[in-house]
C-alpha cells in the first residue's frame, strides 16, 4: 500500500507480544482491525478482536440466500451453549441460551419463549394481564 505521496506506509504490524494490528501500530488486542479513531476508552483486557471506526463500526455475516449467519457462545460443557442466528431461508432472528431457543423474530414479530405464550395472558400491548410476577410494563410493539 501506498500513501498520497508514494512512500511506502506499514498497513500490519505484529508486536512482541504477539498481537496483530491492521492499519494500527498500537493493536489494543489479539486482533485490532482499525479504520479510524474511534475516542472511546481502551480496549478491555479480556478482549481478541477489536474493531474500530470513527463512524459506525459492523461486523457483515454474507451467506447464500438459503443459509445461515451465526454466532455461537461455548464453554467447557458445550460449544454451542449460546447463539444468535439469522435465518435468510425465512428471514428470522433467533437468540438461543443454555441450548434453547428463548426468542424468535420474524416477519410477523416476536416470540418469546419459556417466559410466557399467547395462552398465558388476555389483552394487548400494556393492558396484557396474567402475565408472570415481574412484568409490569411491556412493550405494545411485542404483543400486540
Amino acid at each position: 500500500q501506498t500513501v498520497e505521496n508514494n512512500a511506502a506506509a506499514e498497513k500490519l504490524r505484529i508486536t512482541s507480544a504477539g498481537l496483530v494490528g491492521v492499519s494500527t501500530a498500537s493493536p489494543e488486542a489479539k486482533l485490532h482491525l482499525y479504520n479510524g479513531i474511534s475516542g472511546a476508552a481502551d480496549a478491555d483486557g479480556s478482549g481478541i478482536l477489536v474493531i474500530e471506526n470513527s463512524n459506525h463500526a459492523s461486523i457483515q455475516f454474507k451467506t447464500p440466500t438459503d443459509k445461515k449467519g451465526l454466532i455461537f457462545f461455548g464453554d467447557a460443557d458445550s460449544a454451542t451453549s449460546g447463539r444468535i442466528e439469522y435465518d435468510h431461508n425465512n428471514d428470522s432472528m433467533v437468540v438461543n441460551t443454555a441450548g434453547s431457543t428463548r426468542l424468535k423474530l420474524n416477519t410477523g414479530g416476536a416470540t418469546i419463549t419459556g417466559i410466557c405464550t399467547a395462552t398465558s395472558f388476555v389483552g394487548s400491548g400494556a393492558n396484557l394481564t396474567g402475565l408472570p410476577a415481574g412484568f409490569t410494563e411491556l412493550d405494545a410493539a411485542l404483543f400486540n
